[in-house]
């Protein structure tokens, strides 16, 4: 930050820089990457400077904050004396925990203030902070024998599993994370509900393993649509993301009265399909029918994201 003084004859200390040790020497706990990041606990070495026109002598100084997502630890540190124009970095250094529920891209602002005994300088330090930003971006659903006939379609009886590929376009590396599936739909078991631990890169996608599975209840009918919910933590205390996927249970026939007089149906004029897509508006609810490895059906909803945290995954 900047600040703006009017000089007289005396010191005026304010914050110059600071570095940022993340190690896992000392009190720091972190990745080792320079970088304050969700769920580290960092040690802040900071640089004062003396744009005074006095020689600041003793000088110490003591930071707060007033983020629901910072902790200061060890907020007192001394600098010993500054000539005019000079700087001088702190003995030894600050301790600070940041939550690993801090967003993405957040500014921590301390607030500085540097005295010499007598006066007292309030400066700023900005620590701009990096964390995970994960959603689902895509999803591969396999009911190969022997828990299934493999002909892509999720049915009644069948045994599943499901690869989960999530996205991060966060500004720091998903280390050992840890998903979780579940469900509160009465036709389905979840037989691998955990997957993990698993990197998933900044700027780049990971694959938890193993591979989760479900069976779907005999008595499921067809076209029924189930929800499977996901939550990812990693070991920095507080992070986590929630996501969802929709999927149907399909059926290997489809019949229907197409001439009958009723207006459930809306009909269309096709002609031959090869492996394509085939849409009927059915009464006031859509459903698209896809012909995939031997005749899946499988209905998407697709809708805008509720917020940044709740994305639905995207079928590959």
């Amino acid at each position: 930050g900047s600040t703006t003084v009017s000089i007289t004859d005396s010191p005026y200390i304010v914050y110059e820089s600071h570095i940022i040790d993340d190690d896992t020497s000392g009190d720091s706990i972190g990745d080792g990457d320079g970088v304050a990041d969700a769920g580290e606990y960092i040690e802040l070495v900071m640089t004062l400077e003396n744009i005074g026109n006095q020689a600041g002598i003793g000088i110490s100084a003591l930071i707060s904050e007033y983020e629901p997502d910072v902790l200061v630890s060890d907020s007192y540190e001394e600098y010993g004396d500054i000539a005019v124009g000079a700087t001088a970095q702190c003995y030894e250094d600050y301790d600070i925990y940041i939550t690993g529920s801090c967003p993405d891209g957040y500014v921590v602002q301390l607030q500085v203030e540097a005295t010499d005994g007598d006066s007292t300088w309030v400066s700023v330090c900005n620590i701009p902070v990096s964390a995970p930003v994960l959603s689902i971006y895509g999803y591969d659903v396999d009911d190969s024998p022997p828990g299934g006939n493999g002909n892509g379609c999720i049915e009644a009886g069948e045994t599943v599993t499901l690869s989960v590929t999530y996205e991060n376009t966060g500004g720091d590396d998903a280390r050992d994370a840890t998903v979780v599936m579940t469900t509160s739909d009465s036709y389905i078991t979840i037989t691998q509900g955990t997957a993990g631990p698993a990197l998933i890169p900044s700027g780049g996608t990971g694959t938890p393993q193993p591979e989760f599975e479900f069976t779907v209840a005999l008595g499921a009918p067809a076209f029924h649509e189930f929800m499977l919910d996901f939550v990812v933590t990693t070991p920095a205390a507080g992070f986590h993301a929630y996501d969802d996927i929709a999927l149907l249970v399909g059926a290997t026939t489809l019949e229907e009265d197409f001439e009958g007089s009723g207006s459930d149906w809306t009909h269309y004029n096709v002609g031959p399909v090869a492996r394509g897509d085939l849409p009927f508006a059915f009464g006031r609810h859509e459903l698209e029918v896809r012909r995939r490895r031997g005749g899946q059906l499988h209905r998407q909803r697709r809708r805008r994201a509720r917020d940044a945290d709740h994305v639905r995954g995207r079928r590959r």
